[in-house]
């Protein structure tokens, strides 16, 4: 074997052992982030065993007090109003914020894990499209609605993917406006390189025997693929609760939504599909995709379920696009209540939270009242002040959208989640962690110092004394010699006295 080739061995051994230390490293590192800064692992039993159970029972007969309250409410509306200024009874709560609610579209995010390598723009919105109905089935059985957002309310929490290599997905979410309601969200993976910023602004209306929150219209998801420099622009369908007066009470998403790619020319049209009053199944989803105005597929199927989609001329050659039984559950992170700001979605409504888990609506009504009164009461003093509430992550553009104050569209650097978690752009629970951190540590410095600073005065004390007691001893030693020395002196003159005495008697 010649040198070059033994040289060119050596060369490829040494390239292998130090992808296999960086390797190691890096999965260290990961290892100690995870650690230092609380992260779920994606490996939590917790929630990689959670199984998504499917098909949900939404239908409720509300009974007995809870029936006479609905019908005293029903007696306040009429037909076409406005349901944002009526204040629904605490028992038809769900127990989270609706800032919250947005978190359900990121519990799935599997699908977008492979989006920024994926070169078929096809694919692409495919595995958006995915993506999107699996937002859908995380809600209560029954109809339950989730507390309407106190002006100025934040939600933020984040998703650890970093062990299989998929970096931190981020959330934050913000009560931009009271009237009308206005919730801004925006979500990013810096590592899969796409970012989500958008806003919902639910009209809410009484239709008779449903009460309808209507968003297709008025609410928008912006999806931002940097990968490709790729731009989504992704409606939200309807939601009403049926069965309001007459028959049993379910929830129900209904209406036609559109994603659209200008970039590919690639445009998804949904249809969330009606329930007929004597046939027809709940739930039910029909699509087309089309590639700059050509029909390419169709869809079909349940987003409680699967969808498919198809060519219409090769109908029998069906493909898989979402099957929920086969979802895995991300967990959500969210700080501990005790580090969370006075404004945060669970802080503030943790008593709330707390009554409706225990069954308790009493107690939950009592601090849901005390909320509402709350904010009226900071409203008027604005008012009075002549002041306005400045939003505190997002800002609204010359057209009405909200947009994330801190979008970062740099390129993604390698492990950037480990080497700085808590700088901009990102969920400020980084920042917060790293105050709390700097301030334990800074408490920690000062006891120490203190400690030491006691420490060394006690050792100073204790030196001082014992040169005290040494020179005191010195001292006690000196008269103690000298009283010896007297003494001898003394007995000695005494002995030369007697001696004297005997001879001057004997002569």
């Amino acid at each position: 074997m010649s040198s070059k080739q033994n040289n060119n061995k050596t060369k490829n051994k040494k390239k292998t052992t130090n992808k296999k230390k960086s390797k190691e490293t890096s999965k260290k590192r990961i290892e100690t982030a995870s650690r230092q800064y609380n992260f779920p692992s994606e490996n939590d039993p917790e929630y990689l065993n959670k199984k998504i159970e499917g098909k949900i029972e939404r239908k409720q007969q509300i009974k007995g007090k809870n029936g006479s309250i609905i019908f005293a409410l029903l007696k306040q509306v009429k037909i076409g109003m406005d349901l944002n200024r009526v204040t629904l009874p605490t028992f038809i709560l769900e127990p989270r914020s609706f800032l919250e609610r947005f978190s359900d579209f990121l519990v799935h995010t599997d699908p977008l894990k492979t989006l920024s390598i994926t070169e078929d723009p096809m694919e692409r919105m495919l595995k958006i499209v995915d993506w999107y109905f699996s937002g859908w089935h995380l809600t209560p059985a029954g109809v339950k609605k989730p507390y309407n957002p106190i002006y100025g309310e934040t939600f933020r929490g984040i998703i650890n993917h970093m062990e299989s290599g998929h970096g931190i997905t981020r959330l934050i979410t913000e009560q931009v406006s009271h009237h009308p309601p206005i919730s801004a969200y925006y979500a990013e993976n810096r590592k899969q390189q796409y970012y989500i910023n958008g806003y919902i602004y639910p009209k809410s209306k009484f239709l008779g025997n449903s009460a309808a929150s209507l968003l297709t219209e008025s609410s928008r998801m912006d999806f931002h693929l940097l990968s490709h420099d790729e731009h989504y622009f992704i409606q939200l369908p309807d939601y009403y609760a049926r069965g309001v007066v007459i028959g049993s009470l379910f929830a129900e998403v209904c209406g036609k939504p559109v994603i659209y790619c200008k970039e590919t020319g690639i445009k998804v049209k949904i249809v969330f599909a009606a329930k007929k009053f004597f046939k027809g199944k709940l739930n039910e989803v029909k699509g087309e995709i089309y590639q700059n105005d050509k029909l390419v597929y169709n869809i079909s199927g349940f987003w409680d379920d699967k969808i498919h989609y198809f060519n219409k001329k090769k109908k029998n050659d069906k493909k898989i696009l979402f099957d929920l039984k086969k979802l895995k559950y991300n967990k959500i992170y969210v700080p501990p209540i005790e580090e969370q700001d006075e404004f945060e979605s669970r802080r503030l409504w943790k008593e709330v939270t707390k009554g409706l888990k225990n069954d308790d609506i009493d107690y939950a009504s009592k601090y849901k009242f005390a909320l509402e009164e709350k904010q009226r009461e900071d409203r008027n003093t604005r008012k009075e002040d002549e002041t306005l509430w400045e939003t505190k992550y997002f800002d609204e553009d010359e057209n009405g959208n909200w947009i994330y104050k801190h979008i970062n569209k740099n390129k993604y650097q390698e492990n950037e989640e480990i080497e700085q978690p808590f700088g901009k752009p990102g969920i400020p629970i980084w920042e917060e962690k790293q105050r709390l951190k700097k301030l334990k540590k800074s408490k920690k410095t000062s006891k120490n110092e203190k400690t030491k600073k006691n420490e060394k005065t006690k050792k100073n004390e204790k030196t001082k004394k014992t040169k005290k007691n040494e020179k005191t001893k010195k001292k006690e030693k000196t008269i103690t010699n000298e009283k010896t020395k007297k003494n001898k002196k003394k007995k000695k003159v005494n002995k030369e006295i007697k001696k004297s005495k005997e001879v001057v008697k004997q002569n």
